[in-house]
């Protein structure tokens, strides 16, 4: 499986990026100029009336490859304003559509969670530092909770090693593996080689093989990563050394989530990364804060991988523009 970045005029014929390098490939404004390096960095998300911003989408196509999507912000029950509900926008997806909670097992609890997950969702992913915030024996029972209430989760195992175990959607002859690792080095949770918790930074080698496995195997490779750095505009040099590792791996997505901010999305090499999609559950409506993405691969299909703009609600990210469920066609 192959993943590529969307960017207007995308041509499959044009040679690959060289692995190791970086090409900003959705920081575009909403009629498709290119914005510079330091527009980018300084005003990704929805600034200055731009609703395009950092974005990349276009006007539906056909949908020919396999897809997996994965949710950027929701408003979580720790906003009193906002409650979790069933009217979640659904977007159509093959493979699997992929959501983090981030906050607090008390302010997100399971039974509150369960409804919106099991509508929407094939995979919950708790590899965060809120999540955990209660304490590692807590985070425990909090999955173990989840998986009762028939809500497939991932991030947490009894060890380091199972920790990075992935879970295996399939669609057909198609199948992906999602792993989890958080690499915020304050996670309370992190698993070690005989105690449970959550993949972390000593699990990067660990991880780097599954990748390999995975892909010797004729899996596809998509990799959620917890930064744990609530102020970035931009990824920070050690963010793009740790693409960098899992990239080489073979990785065919890299996904990040802790920034309060939505972040570029780059291909690097063949890898499609997004850097972040906001912070996993936010309590805050402000726009900066409320801007995100639902990130849409498409597997085999070269140029048609992109974020679709959207803005977290109690039911999830919703589309700004519903019509626009596809990424541009060159």
């Amino acid at each position: 499986m192959a993943l590529a970045s969307c960017s207007s005029g995308d041509d499959p014929s044009v040679a690959p990026t060289e692995p190791g390098s970086t090409a900003n490939t959705v920081a575009k404004r909403a009629g498709g100029e290119s914005l510079d390096d330091d527009a980018v960095n300084d005003a990704a998300g929805r600034q200055a009336n731009e609703p395009g911003l950092a974005r990349s989408a276009g006007e539906p196509g056909a949908d020919e490859a396999p897809l997996l999507h994965v949710l950027g912000s929701i408003r979580s029950v720790a906003d009193s304003t906002a409650t979790f509900g069933d009217d979640a926008q659904v977007v159509r997806t093959d493979l699997a559509t992929i959501a983090s909670v981030g906050c607090a097992p008390s302010l997100c609890p399971p039974t509150e969670l369960a409804p919106w997950a099991t509508g929407q969702i094939e995979v919950l992913n708790v590899a965060t530092r809120e999540a955990a915030s209660e304490g590692g024996g807590q985070l425990g029972a909090y999955v173990e909770e989840f998986r009762q209430l028939g809500v497939t989760t991932l991030g947490y195992g009894n060890n380091i090693q199972a920790a990075v175990e992935p879970v295996i959607r399939r669609n057909g002859n198609n199948r992906v593996a999602i792993h989890s690792i958080s690499l915020d080095p304050d996670n309370p949770a992190l698993a070690t080689a005989d105690s449970p918790g959550l993949a972390g930074v000593t699990a990067l080698d660990a991880l780097r093989q599954a990748i390999i496995a995975n892909r010797n195997n004729g899996l596809g490779v998509v990799v959620l990563v917890d930064w744990g750095q609530s102020d970035l505009r931009s990824p920070s040099a050690e963010q793009i050394v740790d693409v960098e590792r899992i990239a080489e791996a073979g990785a065919d997505a890299i996904v990040g989530h802790g920034s309060d901010f939505l972040l570029r999305f780059d291909l690097v090499g063949q890898t499609a990364v997004a850097y972040g999609l906001g912070n996993s559950s936010i309590t805050s409506a402000d726009p900066l804060r409320a801007d995100t993405a639902i990130l849409r691969l498409e597997f085999d299909t070269p140029g048609r991988s992109c974020l679709l703009p959207a803005t977290a609600g109690p039911s999830g990210p919703s589309l700004d523009d519903p019509t626009i469920t596809s990424c541009q066609q060159g």
